[in-house]
């Protein structure tokens, strides 16, 4: 899937990605950070299908 994001969006994930990275703190993966955010939206939003 490909999405498009506001452009403030992407230097962030970039940076916090990089930062936890170092830190070895996980996820560290810009993919695995979008995929927990969207996981979480996911369920607090749930009720509202």
């Amino acid at each position: 899937m490909t999405f498009r994001l506001p452009a403030d969006l992407p230097s962030r994930l970039i940076q916090i990605s990089a930062e936890r990275k170092v830190r070895r703190e996980t996820p560290f993966s810009q993919q695995d950070i979008v995929a927990e955010a969207l996981r979480e939206w996911l369920a607090t939003h749930a009720s509202c299908a």
